[in-house]
């Protein structure tokens, strides 16, 4: 997944090009062309580099998740306050009726 959250799909790739777009992910993520190299079936990483993408990896989803939680926390108490509201709005009526019925 590249910056922006587009997708890097590879269906209907040719293996030249997974290797591009392996390359391309790579430099996005900010590692040096020395810390990599790219053989005819594999590519091979330098020590440390695969943490690194561990963690950068980590990273993007933990803010997803954030994301995630923010949004479902908003809409349960959105729903909570509208719940609350309502019944509010409930006994109000009920006693603008029986004042009423005193009356």
């Amino acid at each position: 997944i590249a910056e922006g959250g587009e997708h890097l799909a590879h269906a209907g790739r040719s293996a030249g090009d997974e290797f591009a777009l392996a390359e391309a992910v790579l430099a996005s993520c900010g590692i040096p062309q020395n810390a990599y190299a790219v053989g005819r079936t594999r590519i091979f990483l330098r020590s440390g580099v695969l943490d690194e993408l561990e963690r950068l990896r980590l990273g993007f989803v933990e803010a997803r998740v954030v994301a995630v939680q923010s949004s479902v926390r908003g809409m349960a108490a959105r729903r909570r306050v509208a719940q609350i509201a309502a019944q509010e709005q409930q006994r109000l009526e009920e006693d603008r009726q029986r004042a009423e019925a005193q009356r």
